[in-house]
């Protein structure tokens, strides 16, 4: 009881902590580097709440507090990142902005309710002992994959477009998926999204270091194929949580390493001690240009017809699109021409908050906030097959970068692993190695 207690006031304190170098950042960087395109294009709700300052630090309390009460499981370690990619910068925002009070008391209701549902006793099927392939088969499939989709890329003609500049990506990117067939189109965001940086963790569980270089390299070669940047990135951000989690750091060790991080970019910034790069690729791209986006969904589609899943397959067709676009199209087309930070994309992607809002408001937030919450007791029993460490690192790219900030939820499950997970939380062996 003692242990858990402490390990409650030290996550408690860490993600206070954050949420201060969050509104450090907020102040030092964004009003400063980016205030013509990331705070001050045309938001519709205005700045009428008073206190805000105080509602956004009470809104810190609540979800500090549910963040705190932790198991071991997998959920919850996921459950912690939700709390600092995007909720606790979107409160910094509101902090300073004081817009939209009603969207930021939803997803302060949507936290809480995927915390109670990860933790009620629903009866479900034991998988752990069941399983017909083991991590190393796991690990082969995905290489040979990998090789396959590469290969037919080459042949339909992608090689055509290959592209390892990243000032170029958007020149290269549309051609080269017109140019693949749609199965391997489909195929590259689910390997990237949940088989290859589960490969990757089980191969450092396993310490088989010249198969993770070979991994790297053939994700190389697709991010060369593809243009899409995040995807170069993707084995290393799973290393990473790999390695801190395998020295056996704390949660609360992860949350004050990204405080230090970012008062410490904040301060180089404003002392003029770093480039202009270093804050855009780490405060801005990773914590507020998320969360910015989940207002700005709200913004638009809490006065315009919502999508109701109308730009999707799910939808059958049958019902009408009111703008003819996606949802995140939309969202580019309408505010970009007074924010340079969306002119040179073709989408404003956000996650599951914006995107559950963008499709049928309140009710679109719930309904998503109840899938990622069974999503996440599925990660429990993809733990229960890996081990823990190997789990949580494995899976934080599919629940961080793709759930949390940047993907329809709906989109997850056909092209970036969440039917993957789910299919494989059954059919894996269970570890004999459990990490």
């Amino acid at each position: 009881m003692i242990l858990h207690y402490k390990r409650y006031l030290l996550i408690f304190s860490s993600l206070l902590a954050f949420y201060a170098s969050a509104i450090i950042g907020l102040h030092l960087v964004m009003l400063t580097l980016f205030s013509r395109d990331f705070l001050e294009v045309k938001w519709m709700a205005p700045n009428t709440t008073p206190n805000k300052e105080l509602i956004a630090f009470l809104g810190v309390i609540v979800i500090a507090h549910l963040a705190s009460l932790q198991r071991q499981r997998t959920s919850d370690f996921l459950l912690t990142m939700l709390a600092i990619f995007p909720i606790i910068p979107m409160l910094a925002i509101f902090s300073y902005r004081g817009a939209a009070p009603e969207f930021v008391f939803s997803c302060i209701f949507c936290y809480l309710l995927i915390w109670i549902i990860i933790r009620i006793p629903i009866p479900t099927i034991k998988t752990r002992n069941f399983g017909i392939i083991n991590e190393h088969n796991f690990v082969k499939y995905t290489i040979i994959l990998m090789i396959t989709v590469i290969i037919s890329s080459f042949i339909s003609g992608s090689g055509n477009y290959i592209n390892f500049d990243f000032s170029k990506v958007y020149e290269f990117r549309n051609d080269a998926r017109d140019s693949r067939l749609t199965i391997v189109n489909y195929a590259i965001p689910n390997i990237i999204g949940f088989l290859l940086p589960l490969s990757i963790t089980i191969l450092l569980k396993y310490k088989k270091y010249w198969q993770v270089i070979a991994f790297i390299v053939l994700n190389t070669i697709i991010f060369g194929l593809t243009s899409q940047k995040s995807y170069l990135f993707t084995p290393f951000f799973a290393a990473a949580f790999y390695l801190i989690l395998s020295y056996r750091m704390r949660t609360s060790d992860i949350i004050i390493s990204l405080t230090i991080l970012t008062s410490i970019i904040s301060l180089l910034w404003h002392f003029d001690l770093t480039s202009e790069i270093v804050p855009t690729l780490s405060i801005r791209r990773m914590f507020f240009g998320p969360a910015y986006l989940n207002f700005i969904y709200y913004d638009f589609f809490s006065t315009s017809p919502k999508m109701y899943w109308s730009d999707g397959k799910i939808s059958l067709g049958l019902i009408n699109n009111p703008y003819g676009f996606t949802a995140p199209r939309v969202i580019m087309n309408y505010y970009y021409f007074n924010s340079m930070s969306f002119q040179s994309y073709g989408n404003a992607n956000t996650g599951f908050l914006g995107s559950g809002f963008g499709h049928a408001g309140f009710l679109g937030m719930a309904i998503y906030s109840i899938l990622v919450a069974v999503l996440l007791r599925v990660s429990n029993g993809i733990a229960d097959k890996v081990g823990y460490v190997a789990a949580c690192s494995g899976l934080t790219h599919l629940f961080i970068a793709v759930l949390f900030l940047s993907s329809d939820i709906m989109s997850s499950f056909l092209s970036y692993g969440s039917l993957l997970m789910i299919v494989f939380a059954v059919i894996l062996k269970k570890s004999e190695n459990p990490v």
